[in-house]
């Protein structure tokens, strides 16, 4: 499970997490732009996403690259790190080790899926991340992955 994320240049405490439903809520005047889907980009980075980097390139122009750090634990405590800079790879915390992208999401496959399964972590878990800049939204369709493109079909 997901216990925390931490990113100095974005967030002033490490953001911790609770068994059960976690929330991120706006600000009781209803403000946007305070980084809802921006927080949720950054929890999908620590999944093994691939799109804060790229959907969140305003984050990255005002602030620079930087590291996120994220714990997870399952049977024991496992510590990361992943710079938006090189987000092909992970810092394995304990092991002092950097490891591929892919290595890290078969470790979390692992982790969450121990029965074998012929889908990537990827596959499985993209589908739950519903955020603005991913454009996998659509309330009509809630389980496909992205957009689908449009279909036009006539007979001549």
């Amino acid at each position: 499970m997901l216990k925390s994320i931490s990113c100095e240049e974005i967030i002033k405490t490490p953001i911790t997490f609770s068994e059960g439903l976690n929330s991120v809520v706006g600000a009781d005047d209803a403000q946007n732009s305070i980084g809802k889907s921006s927080m949720l980009m950054l929890i999908d980075f620590a999944f093994g996403g691939n799109d804060f980097p790229a959907k969140c390139d305003d984050v990255i122009r005002n602030v620079g690259d930087f590291k996120v750090g994220f714990e997870f634990e399952f049977d024991n405590k496992y510590s990361f790190i992943r710079d938006t800079a090189e987000p092909d790879s992970v810092y394995f915390v304990e092991a002092q080790e950097l490891k591929t992208l892919k290595e890290f999401t078969s470790f979390l496959k692992e982790k969450y899926l121990p029965n074998e399964l012929d889908i990537s972590f990827r596959e499985c878990v993209s589908g739950f991340f519903r955020i603005y800049q991913r454009n996998n939204y659509d309330d009509k369709r809630p389980l496909d992955i992205g957009k689908r493109p449009a279909i036009t079909s006539f007979i001549c």
